[in-house]
C-alpha cells in the first residue's frame, strides 16, 4: 500500500515541480493543501487524489481505495486496504498476461473474460473489476 507522500513524491518527480507549493499551484488547489496532506491533518477530495494518481503514473482507481482507507477507520479501512491490494494484485497480473499474449484490444481487465470470470463492483465513477 502506497501513502499519501509517495503520491505527492512521485506527482513531483513526474511534473519536475520543485516543491510542494508549486504542485499545489499547479493542482490549483490552496497553496498550503499539499502540506496539511503531508502532515495528515486534511486528505485531498476524491477527484484530486484521482489526478495526483495520474500525475504520478499511479492507477487512479487503487489510489481512491488507497485514500479511502486513509480516512476511515477500524474494519472500513482494512476493507478498503484489502481491496486495494486485490486490485493491485490483478493489475499485475493483466500486466503479465497482457506481456505474454500481446497487447489487449481496449486494454481493460474486463476485456479478459475469455481467460477469467469477472465481477464488476461500481465504485463512485470508477468502475473496479475483480477477477475471479
Amino acid at each position: 500500500m502506497q501513502t499519501i507522500d509517495r503520491y505527492i513524491d512521485d506527482a513531483l518527480k513526474a511534473s519536475g515541480l520543485p516543491s510542494d507549493r508549486q504542485l499545489a499551484l499547479h493542482l490549483k488547489v490552496n497553496p498550503t493543501a499539499v502540506s496539511w496532506w503531508r502532515t495528515k491533518r486534511a486528505w485531498p477530495r476524491d477527484e484530486m487524489m484521482g489526478k495526483l494518481a495520474e500525475l504520478g503514473g499511479h492507477n487512479p482507481d487503487i489510489a481512491l481505495l488507497e485514500l479511502n482507507a486513509w480516512r476511515t477507520k477500524g474494519d472500513t479501512s482494512l476493507c478498503y486496504r484489502k481491496m486495494a491490494e486485490k486490485l493491485a494484485s490483478i493489475a499485475a497480473m493483466w500486466l503479465i498476461l497482457v506481456g505474454i499474449s500481446g497487447p489487449a484490444k481496449a486494454g481493460t481487465l474486463a476485456e479478459l473474460g475469455n481467460i477469467a470470470a469477472a465481477t464488476t463492483v461500481y465504485y463512485g465513477k470508477s468502475i473496479v473489476v475483480f477477477c475471479l
